[in-house]
């Protein structure tokens, strides 16, 4: 396909959909599975780091489907050029019938939201939760639209039920291990914690479980993680080739146990792998001794913001059967 035909497709398309990251791309299958009507559907992939962009094209290769072939603009063109598009297509053309769209936040897919007669969000994590106060802050829309989400929630917009009929395909036949698994999170390295709390988090979790393997699935952003596996045998380290949900599904077993840190992977596995509750699943409560102190007040307002959401997450969690477990 050559840029030409790109463009047009970009002008001209009466449906387009753009996703960013592994996880939009999954609900994006999920969302197609239920018969959504995608003839002259166009798939895009925006502008993500690369990191997220690396996943997402190992993710693919995973759950390869040809119902989404998938046109990666951030190997094509600059993203002047699609600041451009949306100039012509807003002053000279008409709007689309339906966008997809898989992150309600992301500047770049709010344009092309006010470009569009419908729209369906797909979840990007636990956003998702604040959906009525983005909105009202970024002045989104909300006439015609739909979220297809994972999450039990009821927000300004009407949803759709995602509950993952394609993947938990994907995790029937896989054998239930005895042992660990921990999502990872960059508390450390978001100067969050101390390095003391994290390391002694770390050690309390592996005492707890010292005769079991213990799966780690490190945030990309960990380090001190690597320092920490050199003093426990049975401390193993997942290379993060996919994104945490691909990881697991893609491995021959699945731990008994799951723990994480207010993370999303927390809310989606737990409806993949909810095999008869013969999973358990654990949300770590991090305990206020350990946080950074923070002394001027833009930094303190972050760390205040980012504990309620924990607590708000963490609450949503223990409604949905996740359980709270301090170390």
């Amino acid at each position: 396909m050559t840029k030409f035909d790109i463009i047009k497709k970009l002008l001209f398309s009466k449906k387009i959909c753009f996703i960013n990251n592994s996880l939009q791309y999954l609900c994006l299958n999920e969302l197609l599975n239920l018969n959504l009507n995608s003839k002259d559907l166009i798939y895009f992939v925006g502008y993500p780091n690369t990191e997220d962009l690396t996943q997402l094209k190992n993710t693919i290769k995973i759950f390869k489907t040809n119902k989404i072939n998938l046109i990666f603009l951030k190997d094509i063109f600059h993203i002047k050029v699609i600041h451009l598009i949306l100039k012509i297509k807003f002053f000279f053309l008409n709007k689309y019938d339906l966008v997809i769209l898989g992150d309600y936040k992301y500047y770049l897919f709010r344009e092309f939201r006010k470009l569009s007669k419908k729209v369906i969000y797909l979840d990007d994590g636990v956003s998702t939760l604040d959906y009525n106060y983005w909105s009202k802050y970024y002045k989104i829309q909300n006439y015609n639209s739909k979220f297809f989400t994972f999450f039990n929630l009821k927000i300004k917009i009407p949803t759709i039920k995602n509950n993952f009929r394609l993947l938990k395909t994907f995790s029937k036949k896989k054998k239930i291990d005895n042992s660990v698994t921990i999502l990872g999170e960059a508390l450390y390295e978001k100067k969050l914690v101390t390095k003391y709390y994290f390391e002694d988090l770390i050690r309390n979790i592996i005492k707890k479980n010292a005769k079991k393997k213990i799966f780690y699935f490190p945030h990309r952003k960990e380090k001190i993680i690597y320092k920490i596996q050199k003093n426990y045998k049975n401390l193993h380290i997942i290379k993060n080739k996919y994104n945490v949900e691909t990881n697991i599904i893609n491995n021959s077993f699945i731990s008994k146990e799951i723990y994480g840190i207010s993370t999303t992977a927390l809310a989606t596995l737990k409806i993949i792998l909810d095999k008869n509750n013969l999973i358990n699943f654990y949300n770590i409560n991090i305990d206020k001794k350990g946080l950074v102190k923070k002394t001027d007040k833009r930094s303190k307002k972050s760390m205040d913001k980012h504990l309620e959401f924990m607590d708000n997450f963490s609450n949503y969690l223990k409604k949905n059967r996740v359980k709270t477990v301090k170390f």
